[in-house]
């Protein structure tokens, strides 16, 4: 099973994921406009296997974004 995770140390924020040999492929980059800016905290899984999250800034108003990465 791969992995999910989120950086945020250059840019607005990546989220990639990990395979079994540490293979990392990016699933999304933000750029700080309306898709989202410095994603926080861990995702949330539904039973579909969607993963959910959320940013700090960014979005329609600058507050941030809930966002979904499908599987």
């Amino acid at each position: 099973m791969s992995k999910a995770a989120v950086l945020t140390q250059a840019g607005c924020g990546t989220v990639f994921k990990l395979d079994k040999s540490g293979k990392e492929t990016v699933i999304h980059t933000f750029k700080g406009g309306i898709d989202g800016k410095f994603p926080v905290a861990g995702f949330t899984m539904d039973r579909k296997g969607i993963l959910y999250g959320t940013t700090s800034e960014g979005g329609a108003y600058g507050c941030g974004v809930v966002f979904k990465i499908t599987p």
